[in-house]
């Protein structure tokens, strides 16, 4: 389990809130999901990230996503704890979901 709320992380949101948690653990199931019938990625290497005050969340390595099914947008958000968060669009066929995808790059 990685904890990212380890005072060597530098992200300016520990300093105010140091007993915030984000923790990544890694899955010990096959993860898969699909957008208008395609998938969007099938892996084994999928982490969970747990959050304080947030459900958990499974994150997947972008080499076993399918990055052609995923536009990137204008749309962006920060977290203190996390770092920048980049969006993305589904498509798929003619389907699209707005900003359903993010990513922290850093």
């Amino acid at each position: 389990m990685a904890n990212l709320s380890s005072p060597a992380n530098p992200a300016p949101g520990y300093s105010d809130h140091p007993d915030y948690r984000v923790d990544l653990v890694p899955s010990a199931k096959r993860v898969r999901a699909t957008f208008a019938g395609r998938s969007m990625f099938d892996t084994q290497r999928a982490v969970v990230m747990c959050e304080t005050g947030h459900i958990a969340l499974y994150y997947v390595p972008r080499e076993d996503a399918d990055m052609s099914m995923m536009v990137g947008t204008d749309h962006s958000r920060f977290c203190p704890f996390k770092g920048q968060a980049s969006y993305y669009t589904l498509t798929a066929d003619d389907r699209r979901s707005e900003n359903a995808v993010w990513s922290y790059e850093t």
